[in-house]
């Protein structure tokens, strides 16, 4: 303002003006000119007193700090904002000399005006600046010509605020100002154009009406010429549409978006005005906003004519070009979502593209483009079910979010949601729809109606509805229908939203009848069917499909549905219509054909018709060559459902084919998941599912395929870690190091992630969700790269055929599996498979023995004895039921691999026993034909075989655990035995005795040892299966969850004597969870653990024996298996001969009874010798 170049720049401002017809305001700026001018001359104050007649003169004394300030005036407008700190110290010394205070009221009182005006352009000095300018008023008389620029000046200090009080009182401030002085109105336009924007600014933060109404009345006086607008003619009229677009979002009145409109129109300017394409832009979208409320398709017609029309018309390189993108590709995707038109869909993506080309990160606009374009890819994934759209939509939106921090937030978060949201319906991934909601619930915390949160409430209220349909709490479905019914209650009736809004709640009410059928009857039914009317009636395309389907379900859910077969050919009718509407490849295509396939099975159940079953099957063909990569859980579920049936109809064939694409889908579900307890999530709901799928290959004839099965069933949250072929890794270093070094790293990076919880526990960071979609991506780009080289192109394919033959290459494989009419064990010997039925192995059979088994084993501290017979009843039943027909079966060989599937793995079936009065103890148990070796799975042999081998090279060194303490248990009086035993032959190693025993001296030396062995307490904890724990010192816990997370080390041996170390999960009991399996993983060649908790005296005999028959030469598994039935059939003589101190220590008998005592056996039980088993190689 200072500046002599601005009389230029009036003068070329007054000549633009008139030729482009604005002539009152080409009048008005040579005032403006002029003024500025004495104000230069002699400062604002006496330029405002100058107009009035008056001037302000300084003593003698002062004129320095005058003329300083002058000059501090002109640094300040040449860009050097640091001579603010010096005038505002100037002015404030002016203020408090003891002549000015005296003397020259007047000058005191410009000298606190002009200091305020100083720290009011300072950042962070409003409120200081305010308080200052008013201690001038103050001191000013009423009737002073001060007083109206004072107070214009207070209205500036008030605008940058953000506060609605001093907002109001600013407006009011400008309008007693101007009253008393119509020469301060230029000056009064500016405080009120800034005082409109702050109010806005607060209107949009804390979504307050008031503040927006307040931002409304400053710029309608300055567009009704009440007041001089400082910006260009139409400035006032172009900043009231947008805080009209605004409003509507908080008020939901349409008469909003019709005055914004008008305003848009009165605002727009010639196409040779710089401000032309802007104007053009907030018409368009004022249109574009009244269709999304109105629904007139005229609206988005013009709207999208307008941008085009300015499109044809900028420069490339113009400014407001990617707002006319951003525009157009909106409303073509509205048009596309309205009216089913592919072209839209495929011009709203070029032009987001060209948009995103057009902008940079940092500048302002950016964050929309984001948001556009990766809305517009989640619209592509729905409508041609490319996974890979998604997954970038999901990466756009997450960039987004780091750059939006403003009101735009929500909207970009609210697309974020929906992205995770379809990630999760796509892939299964839980921890997807955990992050969506956590990220809407504080999106939309504490936020009124507009809008964008509605958006997000709508979004919020689904992925609720989800995890509703997952979890079924009761709570979270309530919380999401009252969020989806408060939400329509307030959509007019004309919004194009409305019917999505009919449909979800519809969706969700159906969805509670299915969980709470007792508590809500059909009224939630008669409900959701006039919801979903009213919505088939106003959809069409894919939303009108959606719709049609969730009728279906709605009438399949009422009784008696089943049985009639009008009703069920209307249902038929219903899906077929939804289908031909939603090709196969759109993100529903594949779910929608598999309920049409359910619907014809069930219609053939009623009918018998063959074309029904062949339409049904043919449907679920289909559907899961393209729905294991869309939906693998509905997929999962619903083939499933059909392998049953064709199960139950005896078609063995059709259910083997169809368990194949639910297991597919297992894969998919387990293999996209993050964490493992959302693995745990679907493989507890596929429980089973491998077995029948065995079972039908089995009765159809293909017993190869049968193992297969079994296979690819088991162990899949070991698998990953065991899954890694050192050899093929070996073989890959050797031709691309580069690339077998990248996917070393990656790899372990997503292991350690997988491993851990989904609950964070103390100390554990454990990382979002999108951390390990990240460092999924980054292994599956590194496997492409390896795939895509000669000789590599399978390189870590599953294969779960291959891993059987691995496997059975190193010696024969045993698989037991119970049914529901008759069990079947499938005996693979090289590449043979043998079959034989086990009648007695059914699950009527079985269930109740477990539960029997496992109650008395819980009660066994109080009643020892009931725990005995329930052992020797169930070992009894498993010789008739499974080990007899076997142990005929297998041929003679150094040791079998027992691999049993469901419950069976938590039965000790090398104990199985018949009666033999030829033995020392009137039994012959299984181990006593041939070693037992049990394994988790295939894959699971072949691991630890190859980590045997690798182990043999590594020097031999032993880790010994020995009674941690203190500990909140009783402690091991025999355990130094048997670690003695253990450092007699190992000279080498570590020994961590006591307080020594902590978990971080235990977790340090765990990988400098190939032999473990813990002596201590160990506990399966059942509810958390991976905080099974072994017991360190001060209570410490080493929990399974801490193995998981390390990497694989060099372990030849694992010994776990502890209690329960070799019990698996019995809910999730082909996945063999438990501490042993862990070690498997952390890449241990061998574990022996314990299936029930152990006595420690015959534990220290057992493992004694164990280390000298091992380090003589056996295998591991051959010498526990002479180790245990040494401790069986010896005698206590026999037993104190060969450990004196252990025995004399048990049982310290007089020299009289000794005798007698010597011929007994105190450990034929099989509690006391057969708890432990060796797993791997």
């Amino acid at each position: 303002m200072y500046d002599p170049e601005v009389d230029i720049w009036f003068a070329e401002l007054i000549k633009h003006s008139e030729s482009m017809g604005y002539h009152e305001f080409a009048k008005k700026l040579p005032l403006w000119r002029d003024f500025l001018q004495i104000c230069r001359e002699f400062g604002i104050v006496n330029a405002v007193e100058a107009a009035g007649g008056t001037l302000v003169t300084a003593p003698e004394s002062m004129q320095p700090l005058v003329r300083r300030a002058a000059e501090l005036e002109q640094r300040y407008s040449a860009g050097d904002h640091t001579a603010l700190e010096e005038l505002v110290a100037l002015w404030a010394r002016v203020a408090e000399d003891p002549a000015v205070r005296r003397d020259h009221l007047l000058l005191r009182a410009v000298a606190q005006y002009n200091m305020g005006g100083a720290l009011r352009r300072m950042p962070g000095q409003a409120a200081r600046a305010a308080a200052v300018i008013r201690t001038a008023i103050r001191l000013l008389p009423a009737s002073s010509a001060y007083r109206s620029a004072f107070m214009i000046g207070l209205a500036q200090a008030l605008a940058p605020e953000h506060d609605l009080a001093g907002l109001r009182e600013a407006v009011a401030l400008v309008a007693e100002a101007v009253r008393a002085d119509p020469g301060t109105a230029a000056l009064g336009g500016a405080a009120l154009h800034d005082v409109g924007v702050s109010a806005h600014e607060v209107g949009e933060i804390e979504s307050s009406l008031e503040a927006i109404d307040l931002s409304l009345t400053a710029f309608r006086l300055l567009h009704e010429g009440v007041y001089p607008d400082p910006e260009e003619p139409g400035g006032a009229a172009s900043a009231m549409v947008q805080i009209l677009r605004n409003r509507h979002r908080l008020s939901r009145d349409p008469d909003d978006l019709s005055k914004a409109v008008s305003m848009a129109e009165s605002a727009q300017v010639p196409t040779e005005s710089a401000e032309w394409g802007s104007r053009r832009n907030g018409l368009a979208v004022c249109l574009r906003v009244r269709y999304d409320e109105v629904g007139d398709p005229a609206d988005l017609d013009r709207a999208i004519d307008i941008h085009r029309d300015a499109l044809d018309r900028v420069a490339p390189d113009a400014e407001i070009r990617p707002y006319h993108l951003h525009g157009l590709g909106v409303a073509l995707r509205r048009r596309y979502a309205a009216r089913d038109t592919p072209e839209d869909l495929t011009l709203c993506s070029r032009a987001h593209e060209e948009m995103l080309e057009l902008v940079r990160p940092g500048d302002p606009i950016y964050p929309t483009a984001l948001e556009g374009y990766g809305h517009t890819l989640r619209v592509l994934y729905q409508a041609k079910g490319r996974i890979g759209d998604l997954r970038q939509a999901v990466a756009l939106h997450r960039e987004g979010l780091a750059y939006e921090t403003g009101p735009g937030r929500v909207s970009m978060v609210c697309n974020l949601g929906i992205d995770l949201r379809q990630l999760y319906m796509s892939t299964g991934d839980v921890a997807t729809l955990e992050e969506a909601i956590d990220l809407l619930r504080e999106a939309t915390a504490g936020r009124r109606s507009s809008t964008g949160n509605d958006t997000a409430l709508f979004t919020l209220g689904s992925c609720l509805m989800d995890k509703y349909q997952a979890f079924g709490d009761s709570a979270v479905g309530a919380e999401a229908i009252r969020i989806l019914e408060e939400l329509l209650a307030h959509t007019p009736e004309n919004s194009p939203d409305r019917e999505v809004r009919l449909g979800n709640l519809a969706a969700a009410l159906i969805l509670r009848h299915v969980h709470e059928p007792e508590t809500h009857g059909e009224d939630l039914l008669d409900r959701a069917e006039r919801l979903l009317a009213e919505a088939v009636s106003r959809s069409k395309g894919l939303d009108r499909a959606r719709h049609l389907v969730n009728l279906a379900q709605c009438i399949m859910q009422r009784s008696g549905h089943e049985k009639s077969e009008p009703g069920m050919r209307r249902l038929v009718g219903l899906m077929e219509e939804a289908c031909a509407l939603c090709p196969v490849e759109a993100a529903n295509g594949a779910a929608y054909r598999i309920n049409l396939a359910m619907g014809y099975a069930k219609l053939y159940e009623l009918t018998a018709d063959p074309a029904a079953l062949a339409r049904g099957l043919g449907l679920l063909r289909e559907a899961s060559a393209a729905g294991v990569d869309q939906y693998p859980l509905a997929v999962m579920r619903l083939a499933r459902g059909w392998g049953d049936q064709s199960s139950h109809r005896g078609r063995w064939d059709e259910a083997a084919e169809t368990y194949g694409y639910a297991l597919d889908a297992l894969d998919r579900l387990v293999d996209e998941s993050s964490v493992r307890e959302h693995k745990q999530q679907w493989l507890r709901q596929a429980e089973g599912l491998a077995a029948a799928a065995a079972a039908a290959h089995v009765r159809a004839g293909d017993p190869w395929s049968a193992v297969v099965a079994l296979e690819r069933g088991r162990t899949r949250l070991l698998a990953d870690a065991l899954g890694e072929d050192a050899a093929e890794t070996d073989r890959l270093a050797r031709a691309h190091p580069a690339l077998a070094e990248a996917y070393r790293s990656a790899a372990a990076t997503l292991r350690g992630m997988q491993s851990l919880s989904l609950e964070p526990m103390p100390g554990d960071n454990r990382p979002p969700a999108h951390a390990f979609a990240e460092a999924r991506r980054q292994r599956e780009e590194v496997l492409l790269r390896i795939r895509s080289m000669p000789g590599f192109e399978r390189f870590r394919l599953p294969d779960a055929g291959r891993d059987v033959s691995n496997a059975a290459r190193l010696g024969p494989l045993l698989y037991v599996v119970p049914g529901v009419e008759a069990g079947f064990a499938l005996l693979v010997i090289g590449e043979s498979v043998r079959v034989h039925a086990l009648p007695a192995l059914t699950w009527a059979e079985l269930r109740p023995r477990m539960t029997r088994y496992f109650q008395d084993y819980e009660r066994a501290a109080t009643d020892l004895h009931r725990w005995h017979r329930a052992l020797d009843d169930t070992t009894a039943w498993m010789w008739e039921a499974i080990m007899e027909p076997l142990l005929d079966l297998v041929p003679d060989c150094a040791e079998l691999t027992l691999i049993p599937t469901g419950m069976i793995a938590s039965l000790p079936l090398h104990v199985a026993w018949t009666p033999d009065a030829g033995t020392a103890t009137g039994r012959r148990f299984a181990l006593d034909h041939l070693p037992l070796v049990f394994a988790p799975s295939a894959k699971a042999r072949a691991a630890a075989d190859r980590a045997a081998s690798t182990a043999v090279s590594a020097p031999a060194a032993l880790l010994a655990v020995e009674d941690p303490q203190p500990v909140a248990a009783a402690p091991l009086r025999y355990s130094r035995y048997e670690i003695d035993a253990g450092c007699a032959r190992f000279p080498e190693g570590s020994r961590l005795t006591g307080e020594e025993a902590s978990r971080e001296a235990v977790l340090a030396a765990l990988d400098g040892h190939t032999v473990q062995h813990f002596a201590c307490h160990g506990y399966a904890d059942w509810g958390q299966v991976l905080d099974s724990y072994l017991l360190l010192a001060h209570d410490e816990r080493l929990t399974l969850r801490d193995l998981l997370a390390r990497p694989a080390g060099t372990r030849r041996l694992v010994v776990l004597s502890a209690c329960e170390t070799s019990l698996p999960h019995v809910e999730l009991a082909d996945e063999v969870v438990g501490i042993a399996t862990g070690f498997l993983q952390g890449g241990a060649a061998g574990v022996i653990g314990s299936m029930w908790r152990v006595p420690d005296v015959s534990t220290a005999l057992l493992l004694s024996r164990f280390y000298i028959l091992w380090r003589d030469g056996a295998h591991p598994a051959e010498a526990l298996r002479t180790a245990q039935r040494w401790l069986r059939d010896a005698t206590n003589r026999e037993l104190r001969s060969a450990y004196p101190e252990i025995m004399d220590r048990y049982a310290p008998i007089p020299e009289p009874l000794r005798e007698v005592w010597g011929t007994g056996r105190d450990f034929a039980h099989p509690a006391y010798w057969a708890a432990f088993t060796y797993m791997g190689a």
